[in-house]
């Protein structure tokens, strides 16, 4: 019952805070459009709480530019927003007495019902890579400091960073499952417009089916619920084209005012934003040729430049390059050196099918079936698109509105052919694509006579929307199945990540023991970042670049001085990615002190003074001599290991054991404490070439339960040789069973066992 409760509680408040940041952003958007005819409700909705969203994000970055980043600073400036949109509200308390409140509400809870699945993921903690890299980390960074700063050692110093704003405020004021929260709100708003959309220039029905293709994509259910900015700039740049295609189809000049602003918050966003307002210039170029009125693309490049230069221009403040890192060839590489420059634009050109003729014919079919040659992260888009492009070509050549619209989808589509072939980047597409396919649908339809009465009845519409959205509600049951109960408790939460997140002990750890107060750098595991609370460096481009340590792996004293060089307090290692070999001579060994250790991670304290390990073995019959009636004394087998007591085949003294099998095992039960920093290690040879074998500790509380599994698998060389695994003992642990066997199909020799507590102490 209280697990329910605590349950409910966290689910509540989160949706709480965001329904109210919402209407907030409602009531801005409104009061400043408050002289435009809108079509629809949901027209009306969805520019209002897109506006407001992005006017808020400016207003964070405006207290961020002048420090002023404080929780009770940032509530204030949203309480002046709402008082000074106070008028409108009467006018909206009338509005909603004359509305059938009731019916509305019982499809809203319907709604959210059958939504659950996908309401509930982006209630877990943030483990997505570039989020817990970047994106949270530089809010994160913002936050702490109170103002919006350069990030020189995050995977990207400086960035339009529009939607790391929501971030910001997030985290100022509540969480970082907020922020998710936040990304999920925005795919809402999203569905919304696409509904008032079609309800405008095409039908009600068209609408519903366009907002069921758009759900049924996996990858947008996806990075509507994590805290990337894809679903941020999806939003603002469909906003844009929104707001556009009503000022051409009526000239109204607050039209093309508010697709410049959402232009702007496209372009404030990331940097393939910058596409709608180039094509809508050049549409709007066209327009003022032909009907002799010029100012309509100043009217436009005016409202966008004034709302995205303020990240343009922090860019160049920073690099003297405003869309750093590229163009540096123009406009030089003050901050990332050449080679940086080119590994990242290699690595985003890693991807794809090509640029070719050929390549670009076969994409419809890729993107369909084959989307991880695009690096889809496992997610894909819907399938449909394949299949309505015959409908989307036929209805097209008779349907200006659908020919515009294709063209436009097109348009888009060549621009991210030819920037990057990452399936996530075509997202801002998907909007207009799911448009031109249920218009396109609908239009075909009305062809036929017999279907033009039942194709707008409410029931064919809900079952039409409820298959189009199915793909991407059953993406979200199964994975919120795969990712088990929601974590509400910091335990909770705690166990989550160290499932997923192999390194976030060794962090978590380092956090509490020094706070704030450390610098970290770390090699392969940048998207722990997120997670670090003191300084973070470690990448593969900037100042504190891989670069720098690669050389310097084989010597001790080497990377000592380089790390020190660039003021790092502590060294960690994940293997995870990639094996990285440490040095092994005297220097490393007295001085980088081992902190953590747990399967593929490492982590280090370098230490100026010398120090000397100690350690205290509390086996039994550690190198197994203590036989009785030719078994093994003290120890517990599985199996049928073998017991040598020949001294033929032992490393040291008489006896060696030999396990076959998998299933042959050896193990102690030993007291353990909890915290404490414990090794295991063992003498052991293979029988041959190409042999592995296991090394594991089970940690148990007092109750039996288990706690933690840590293991490594060990590649045996057929010498005798000391394999060795550290890890520190988890909180609640009085117990450790240790184990030794082999991997199928291996045979290995176990010799001169060691478990124990390690203890340091410095020597001058």
């Amino acid at each position: 019952m209280e697990e329910s409760l605590l349950l409910l509680k966290f689910v509540s408040a989160h949706y709480a805070f965001v329904i109210l940041l919402s209407f907030v952003s409602y009531l801005i958007g409104y009061r400043v459009t408050r002289r435009v005819a809108y079509d629809s409700v949901w027209e009306e909705v969805s520019v209002s709480v897109s506006l407001g969203l992005g006017i808020i994000t400016h207003l964070v970055l405006l207290l961020g530019l002048l420090r002023l980043l404080y929780p009770s600073v940032v509530l204030l400036a949203l309480l002046a927003c709402v008082i000074a949109s106070y008028p409108v509200l009467p006018e909206l308390a009338q509005r909603l007495r004359r509305t059938k409140l009731r019916a509305r509400m019982i499809l809203a809870t319907a709604l959210v019902v059958l939504s659950t699945p996908i309401l509930v993921l982006p209630l877990y903690p943030p483990k997505a890579f570039d989020a817990t890299m970047y994106f949270l980390t530089s809010a994160k960074v913002y936050a702490q400091s109170h103002q919006v700063v350069m990030t020189p050692y995050l995977r990207l110093p400086v960035l339009p960073q529009l939607n790391e704003m929501f971030f910001t405020l997030a985290l100022l004021l509540y969480d970082d499952v907020t922020a998710q929260v936040i990304q999920l709100l925005m795919l809402t708003i999203l569905t919304i417009a696409l509904i008032g959309f079609c309800r405008r220039n095409f039908s009600n029905q068209a609408g519903w089916w366009s907002a069921g293709i758009l759900l049924g994509n996996p990858m947008v259910i996806w990075v509507g619920s994590v805290a990337y900015l894809d679903i941020s700039l999806m939003l603002f740049s469909s906003m844009a084209s929104y707001a556009f295609w009503n000022w051409l189809n009526s000239r109204q000049s607050h039209w093309l005012t508010l697709s410049g602003a959402f232009c702007g918050f496209a372009a404030g966003t990331k940097y393939p934003g910058l596409f709608f307002p180039l094509i809508f210039g050049l549409v709007t170029l066209y327009i003022a040729i032909r009907e002799r009125k010029y100012l309509y693309p100043l009217h436009l490049a005016a409202m966008t430049l004034i709302v995205a230069a303020p990240w343009y221009i922090r860019n160049y403040y920073y690099t003297r390059n405003p869309v750093f890192p590229f163009l540096s060839q123009i406009f030089g590489y003050s901050f990332w050196t050449a080679e940086d420059v080119k590994g990242l634009v290699a690595d985003m050109q890693l991807y794809g099918v090509g640029r070719r003729l050929p390549a670009l014919l076969t994409l419809p079919w890729h993107l369909a079936f084959n989307p991880d040659v695009f690096f889809s992260e496992g997610l894909s888009l819907s399938k449909l698109y394949f299949f309505a492009l015959p409908i989307i070509v036929l209805v097209s050549i008779k349907d200006a509105r659908i020919r515009k619209i294709a063209g436009f989808a097109l348009a888009f589509v060549l621009f991210w052919c030819f920037s990057s072939q990452v399936l996530r980047f075509i997202l801002p597409g998907i909007p207009i694509m799911s448009v031109a396919a249920a218009a396109s649908f609908d239009i075909l339809l009305g062809w036929i006579p017999f279907t033009r009465k039942w194709r707008s009845h409410w029931i064919v519409v809900i079952i039409v929307f409820g298959g189009l959205a199915f793909a991407g509600w059953r993406y979200s049951a199964a994975a919120w199945k795969l990712n088990g109960p929601i974590p509400v408790t910091q335990e909770q939460r705690d166990n989550y990540l160290t499932k997923r997140l192999p390194s976030y002990p060794a962090h978590k750890l380092l956090n509490s023991l020094k706070g704030s107060r450390y610098t970290l750098y770390s090699m392969q595991d940048e998207n722990l970042a997120y997670y670090v609370d003191g300084v973070y460096k470690g990448d593969y481009f900037g100042p504190a670049r891989y670069s720098r340590i690669w050389p310097k792996l084989t010597d001790g004293q080497a990377l000592y001085v380089e790390l020190k060089s660039m003021g790092a307090d502590y060294f960690l290692i994940n293997n995870q990615r990639m094996r990285i070999d440490l040095p092994e001579d005297s220097f490393f060994k007295s001085h980088f002190k081992p902190v953590y250790e747990g399967g593929q991670v490492h982590l280090f304290e370098l230490t100026e003074l010398p120090f000397e390990r100690r350690t205290r073995n509390i086996l039994k019959n550690p190198d197994f001599e203590n036989l009785k009636e030719g078994r093994l004394g003290d120890w517990q087998v599985s199996g049928s290991p073998v017991v040598d007591g020949s001294g033929k085949y032992s490393f040291s003294g008489s006896v060696a054991v030999q396990c076959n099998r998998a299933s042959d095992v050896i193990y102690q039960i030993l007291p353990a404490e909890a915290g404490g920093h414990y090794f295991f290690s063992g003498q052991s040879r293979a029988a041959g070439l190409g042999q592995t074998a296991k090394l594991q500790v089970n940690w148990f509380d007092a109750t039996g339960a288990l706690l933690r599994e840590d293991f490594k698998v060990i590649q045996v060389a057929t010498e005798w040789k000391l394999y060795e695994i550290n890890f520190d003992a988890p909180q609640r642990a009085v117990s450790a069973t240790i184990y030794a066997s082999p991997l199928d199909p291996s045979s290995v020799w176990f010799d001169k066992f060691s478990f124990g507590e390690i203890t340091y102490d410095s020597r001058p």
